[in-house]
Order: structure tokens, then sequence, then C-alpha cells
């Protein structure tokens, strides 16, 4: 059966409509029994051919009919009745299946990437697509499916945003924005886990499950992204820090948490436009780590063998001290520069 446009099915279905409506005028009962299921939808009725090979399937039923089961004849008329009956089929459109399923992602020939939303086999074998913005598209199966193939990560493109439904106990999707593939893995300028955090220049993903992102799986890798002080350059490829201060408190900071006023704000304030708020300098951290490197450089430089547990002991109190001294010595130096 040759398959109908759209526009040639909508056409059928509208004089299906004024066919049934004309019922609605029949006054007398035999004239409406006269008016069967054939009147609405003329292309049921039987064809001449379908009459003729019924007629002849119905005769030689009933020779059959009259001969004993098992007998040549009877066998031979058994043939002739299932062969007759399978000549002249025509594919139902109720038959019609499609190539993916709901829950699929798919690729066409010119790139575009859709995700099967809905699938349509009452009427009109129509896919309901969404792609990765948002967008809905409605198509025949037959249009679909000739031209897209699934998606795989074979896909992805550097910049690409991937994700991957919720697993186990975690509360939310993994997403991220992929960078390279390996043999069975992939690395990615950041993402979000399954537990919620922000990650950057992480490497080794499962690509099992991965698809693209949604929006409203992108905006989440977006706003977890902004809350850890970063923002995406999709022109260049790559993460950059973002301001988390400006002394103006402009309107775009307040509603952003990015400053917009360069021009103007630079020449008033200089240097200090984005300047992050500095916290107390910890002097006794820095101390501790300075304390224990130059202890570390003087066990690996002075190790030797002692004759006593004695001069193990003075030795060892020996470089603690001098670790000590180069630690404050340090501060020192450093406390004048600031």
């Amino acid at each position: 059966m040759k398959e109908l446009s759209i526009e040639e099915k909508a056409k059928h279905y509208d004089e299906a409509i004024e066919r049934a409506n004309e019922l609605l005028y029949v006054s007398d009962k035999e004239s409406l029994q006269c008016k069967t299921i054939e009147s609405i939808f003329p292309e049921l009725k039987e064809s001449e051919d379908e009459r003729i090979k019924n007629f002849i399937s119905n005769e030689l039923a009933c020779l059959r009919a009259i001969d004993e089961k098992g007998t040549v004849r009877y066998n031979e008329l058994t043939e002739a009745i299932a062969w007759l009956e399978k000549q002249g089929e025509q594919k139902s459109t109720d038959k019609i299946e499609p190539k993916f399923k709901v829950g699929d992602w798919i690729i066409t020939d010119k790139k575009h990437i859709w995700y099967v939303d809905e699938i349509s086999k009452t009427t009109l074998y129509m896919y309901v697509l969404i792609n990765r913005y948002g967008k809905i598209m409605v198509a025949e199966f037959e249009t679909v499916d000739k031209k897209a193939r699934l998606w795989t990560i074979k896909d992805a493109e550097d910049g690409d945003i991937l994700a991957a439904e919720p697993i186990n106990d975690f509360p939310g999707s993994f997403i991220a924005i992929y960078k390279e593939r390996g043999l069975d893995f992939f690395n990615s300028h950041c993402c979000v886990s399954y537990d919620g955090k922000f990650y950057k220049d992480i490497t080794g993903h499962d690509i099992h499950h991965i698809h693209p992102a949604i929006k409203e799986q992108s905006d989440t890798l977006f706003a977890k992204m902004k809350e850890a002080g970063y923002e995406w350059d999709a022109e260049k490829k790559e993460l950059k820090k973002i301001d988390t201060f400006c002394q103006d408190n402009c309107k775009g900071f307040q509603e952003t948490g990015k400053c917009f006023c360069d021009g103007e704000c630079k020449a008033k304030k200089e240097h200090n436009l984005h300047r992050i708020e500095q916290k107390p300098t910890d002097w006794q951290s820095i101390r501790i780590e300075a304390a224990m490197r130059a202890l570390q450089s003087f066990i690996v430089k002075g190790q030797k063998e002692f004759n006593s547990e004695e001069e193990t002991n003075r030795w060892c109190k020996t470089i603690v001290h001098n670790s000590v001294i180069f630690a404050d010595s340090l501060i020192e130096e450093l406390k004048k520069e600031r």
C-alpha cells in the first residue's frame, strides 16, 4: 500500500467525516442499513479481485468437503486453498513499526541530534522528537528511519554536554562537558557528579549509558559551574575563573554574580575593580609547612649511619631546630614584603 503524505491523509480524514455526517440525515432504517462502514471509508471496500478470490476459495472448500480427509484430492484442494489465500496480500498500515523507540537518542545525516520523546501509531505514525535545546519536531517514521541512526559516544565532539541518568541512591544525573575519548572511557573539561558536586579536568568517565544532555541538565551544569566560580568559554573550549567581587556592587554583579562595568570602573578604580576580598594570612600554617619541607630536605641530604642511639637523637634534634629556624626566617622575610 502506498504511503500517503500528511496532506493526503488529512484530506481523506476530512472526506470521511463528511460522509459520516451524511448518515445523520438518513430518515428510514432500510436506507441506513445500506450505509455500512464502507460508505465512510471506501478504501476498505472489497476489490473485484478480492471478491473473485474469495468466491474461488469458497468453491474449492465445498469440493473438499465431499472428499474424505487424507485422500490425494483432499490434500490437493487444501494446498490450493492455502495458496489462493496468500495471493494479493497487502501490508496493512497498522503493521508499520518504527526503527527507534521512546528514550533513544538519534543523529541525522546532517548531524542534528534528537531525543525520541513519543511515538504515535494511532493515525499518522509519527515520532515526537525533542532536541537538546527543547525544540519539538514531529516527523513520519519513514522520513526519520531513512535519515537517522542511533547516537553513540563516537558522535560526541569537544565541548558537547553529555549526561547519564541517576544511579543507585544518588539523587542527580551525571553531567559533563566532553573533551576527548579513550578506548572505553572519555575525559571531560568539567563535570557534575551524581552527588551534585562540581569537578574540573576529570579523566576516565564510563562511556556506558551516556547520551547528549537535555536543556535542564545543561542548566544544572552551568549553575553548579557558576557556584564554583567558573564559566564556560564555548569558543575556546575552556573553563574560565569568573570575578567574584565588584567594589561598586553593580547591577550585573547583583543579578549574575559577574561584574559588567569594565570600562567606567577601571578608570576610577584602576586595578581594584575585580579584587577578591582577601582573608587574613594564616602565618602559623605557613610556618609549619615551611618547617616540614625544610626538615624533609635536611633528612634526605644528611642521612648517614650513627654509632649510638645518643648520637642519632642529637642529630635529629639538630635538624629539627634548624628547620624551625629556617621557617621563622622565611616568615620574617614574607612579612617584610607585605
